[in-house]
């Protein structure tokens, strides 16, 4: 049947709002070095949206609602 199930977020830091999509199985040959290296990444830019996140909180507790809607964007 299906293989795989992929998350896709809809929006870069909005987590709450996801879909799940299932397809096939493609596979790509890459080398482990560069598996690696986009793992890194991902996990990288997954930590940054959520310290934004974060941060964006801190603004709105304080009543900044300004910079609180800067982070969200």
């Amino acid at each position: 049947m299906f293989d795989e199930i992929i998350l896709l977020m809809c929006g870069a830091i909005r987590p709450v709002f996801m879909k799940y999509i299932i397809i096939k199985e493609k596979r790509m040959n890459i080398s482990k070095k560069m598996g690696d290296a986009i793992n890194t990444q991902v996990n990288r830019e997954l930590f940054s949206a959520y310290l934004y996140l974060q941060m964006a909180a801190y603004f709105a507790e304080r009543n900044l609602n300004g910079f609180a809607h800067w982070l969200k964007l």
